[in-house]
Order: C-alpha cells, then structure tokens, then sequence
C-alpha cells in the first residue's frame, strides 16, 4: 500500500489502493441489476401487449340522427344602419356580421329557403335589438358580447323555433358609431 507523502503521486492512486476494488464490485453488481430490470420490463411489456386480447369498440352511426350536424356559415352579411338609443357618443350607428349555425346534412335546402325567405323579417328584428342598446355599450367589448347573444337568440326564435337548425355565433364584419 503506497503511503502518501506530500508531492509524491495523486489521491487517486491512494484512493485506489484502499478500497476502490470493493466500490467497483459493488457498482458492477448495481449496472447488472438495472439491466436485468430494465430487460424484464420491455419483455413484459411486450408480452402485455401479445398475450392480452384486443378490446373492440362499436363505432355508432350518426347518419341518421340529429348528432351529426355539420356547420355553416350564410353567405351574405347582415348590414343594419340605425339610430342607438339616446346617450352620450353618438346618434347613428351601423353594424354588419355573418352568422354561422348548425344543421343536419339532409336539412341543408330547406334551412336556405328558411333564411331566404324570412331574411327581412329576421333584419327587422335585429333592428329593433340594436335599437335598444346606447352608443356607449356598442363601443364595450363585453356589451358586444351580450349583443351577439341577443342577437343570435332572436334570430333562432324567428328562423328556426321548431328546431330544425340552430345559429351558434355571429362574426362582427364592422361595427361603427358615429
């Protein structure tokens, strides 16, 4: 066993000497015990995936049913000049957006027809919403959002009240107070 004195040789030399073959026996002892761990986990893992039978999920067909609705969005905007309600900031007002709604596929035609059909009577309507509202909240974002809710719940009550299809949301194109 080498002694150590000031200037002659390293620590690891001296280290080596007292007890490094018993730290490499016990670290060549804990590399070959991971690896007998890790080799049984990925061969159980494996064997999990082999042996256990496949679950088979039934897939239901909507087709048919008032799930499968698809989106869509009406092709004109809606452009609404108007006089707000009386208050501080402005005396006309003019607002445009497109709307979108849901409906089943096989309904498509007569939705068109629908919002064809009663497109005045539903601009009528937004008219006389818009008209309640003061210059102030058209200018607020959270008061457009009460808007567009108003507006959407008045249109599905003049269009579709039985149902058949339903408007989700509206997308402001302009918004303008004067």
């Amino acid at each position: 066993m080498p002694i150590a004195r000031p200037g002659s040789g390293s620590v690891t030399q001296i280290y080596e000497g007292t007890d490094g073959g018993a730290r490499r026996a016990r670290g060549s002892r804990l590399a070959v015990t991971l690896v007998i761990v890790a080799v049984s986990a990925i061969f159980g893992g494996v064997g999990t995936a082999l042996w256990v039978p496949e679950k088979e999920f039934e897939i239901p067909d909507y087709t048919n049913s008032d799930r499968a609705r698809i989106r869509a969005r009406w092709r004109e905007a809606m452009e609404i000049v108007f006089n707000p309600r009386p208050g501080p900031g402005g005396k006309v007002a003019k607002v445009g957006f497109l709307f979108e709604y849901s409906l089943h596929p096989r309904d498509r035609e007569e939705v068109d027809r629908r919002i064809a059909s009663n497109w005045h009577s539903v601009r009528s309507r937004n008219l006389l919403e818009l008209m309640s509202r003061t210059p102030a909240q058209l200018r607020n974002k959270d008061d457009l959002d009460d808007l567009a809710d108003d507006l959407v719940d008045a249109m599905n009550d003049a269009l579709f009240a039985d149902g058949i299809a339903e408007i989700d949301r509206i997308h402001w194109q302009q918004i303008m107070v004067q």
